[in-house]
C-alpha cells in the first residue's frame, strides 16, 4: 500500500515514516501544503496521512481542493490540536469520517494512536455484539441438544430455509463484489477480476446445490423421531455454521482482489481468497458423509490444495491467486460429476 505522509515538523515526520515503514508501507513525504497538493493531485496513493498546519498551504485547503477536483483517497488528518470545530471542518472537507490521529504527550517516544470520536456509540456496538456473541452461544447451545429427543420438524421446510441461508450469504457476497467494483475506475484488469470472482461465487453455488443439498434433503425426509432430530441438528445446523464461514472469507477475498487486482495478496488476503473456500468445501464434504455416507474425495483434495497455495502462491497477483482458487474448486467439481451419486443413501 502506498502512502502519502504530510507532515512539516522533520522528527515527526521521520518516526512517522520509520513506524509506516516497519508496517511494510511504501511511503511518499511532503513537508507543505503546496507539495502536498501536487503530489496527491498526480500520484495514485491509496491513502494520505495529512497534517492541518502546514507552511504555503494549510491541510483543510489541500483536502478541500483534493474533493473539488474529484480525488477521493482516504484522508486520515493528523493533528495535535484537540478542538472539535476544526474535526468538524476535516470531515466537511472530505477526510475520512470520524477518523483523526491523536497526538499525545508521548510524540517523544514516536509512538502516536488513531482513536474514534462518538465513543457512546462504539460502547452501543460493542454491547450489541456482546449481546450477539451470548446470543450466538446460546444457540449453538440449543442446537447441541437439540437431537437429544424427537425432534417435530418439516424436513423439506427445514432443508429449504437453511438452503436459502447459502443463498443468502452468496447473493450478499455478489453485492459486495457490486460496491467493491463501483468504488474504482474499472478497467480490463478490473473487469476481469470481477469475472473472476462471479466465477468463483458460482462454483461455490455448484458445490452446494448440484448434487448433495437435494439428496441430502431425500434423506431427511426418509427419516423419523429421534433420528430426524439428530439429522437436523448435525447437517443443517452445526455443519453449516463454517459453511457460511467460508463464503464470507471468501467473498471479503474477492472484495480485494476486485479492487488491486495486479497487487500481490498479504497472507490475510491468501486466506481469505483460498482458505475460504477451503473451509466451505471440507464442510460439504463433512455434511455430505453426515447425511449420505459417501466421501467427496475431490472436494477433501481440492481444500487441501487451496491450503497449500496459501504459502505457495505469495508471488502471484491479486486475479492470479483468485483464478488459481477458482480453478481448484472447478477441476474439483467437474471431476466429481464424473462419479455417480448413489440414489439413495442411510443415516
Amino acid at each position: 500500500m502506498r502512502l502519502l505522509l504530510v507532515e512539516d515538523d522533520p522528527t515527526l515526520r521521520a518516526q512517522l515514516r520509520a513506524g509506516l515503514s516497519e508496517g511494510g508501507y511504501a511511503v511518499d513525504e511532503a513537508d507543505n501544503g503546496r507539495d502536498a497538493h501536487h503530489l496527491g493531485a498526480h500520484e495514485p496513493f491509496d491513502a494520505v496521512i495529512l497534517d492541518l498546519g502546514l507552511p504555503l498551504l494549510d491541510g483543510l485547503s489541500v483536502l478541500k481542493r483534493w474533493r473539488e477536483e474529484g480525488r477521493t483517497t482516504p484522508v486520515l488528518i493528523l493533528t495535535a490540536r484537540d478542538s472539535w470545530h476544526e474535526k468538524v471542518a476535516g470531515i466537511d472537507a472530505g477526510a475520512a469520517r470520524d477518523l483523526f490521529a491523536a497526538l499525545g504527550d508521548d510524540l517523544g517516544q514516536g509512538r502516536w494512536s488513531v482513536r474514534l470520536q462518538y465513543k457512546p456509540l462504539i460502547r452501543f456496538i460493542w454491547l450489541g455484539a456482546i449481546f450477539i456473541a451470548i446470543g450466538g452461544a446460546i444457540d449453538l447451545f440449543g442446537a447441541i441438544n437439540a437431537g437429544r429427543g424427537a425432534w417435530a420438524v418439516d424436513a423439506a421446510h427445514f432443508a429449504e430455509r437453511n438452503g436459502l441461508f447459502i443463498i443468502i450469504a452468496l447473493g450478499e457476497s455478489v453485492v459486495g463484489l457490486g460496491l467493491a467494483a463501483s468504488s474504482v475506475d474499472l478497467d480490463v484488469s478490473h473487469v476481469l477480476a470481477l469475472v473472476i470472482s462471479f466465477a468463483g461465487i458460482a462454483a461455490l453455488w455448484w458445490a452446494y446445490f448440484d448434487h448433495a443439498a437435494p439428496k441430502a434433503e431425500h434423506e431427511f425426509t426418509r427419516l423419523a423421531g429421534r433420528d430426524r432430530g439428530r439429522f437436523a441438528r448435525d447437517v443443517y445446523t452445526l455443519l453449516h455454521y463454517p459453511l457460511v464461514v467460508g463464503i464470507v472469507m471468501f467473498a471479503v477475498g474477492l472484495g480485494v482482489v476486485v479492487t488491486h487486482p495486479g497487487d500481490t495478496l498479504d497472507v490475510v488476503g491468501r486466506v481469505a481468497v483460498a482458505g475460504g473456500p477451503a473451509l466451505a468445501l471440507a464442510t460439504v464434504t463433512a455434511w455430505t458423509y453426515r447425511a449420505l455416507r459417501r466421501v467427496t474425495v475431490e472436494r477433501l483434495v481440492a481444500a487441501l490444495a487451496l491450503l497449500l497455495a496459501i504459502p505457495l502462491g505469495a508471488e502471484l497477483s491479486a486475479s492470479g491467486f483468485a483464478a488459481l482458487s477458482v480453478a481448484v474448486i472447478g477441476v474439483a467439481l467437474v471431476t466429481e460429476t464424473m462419479r455417480p451419486w448413489p440414489a439413495t443413501a442411510s443415516s
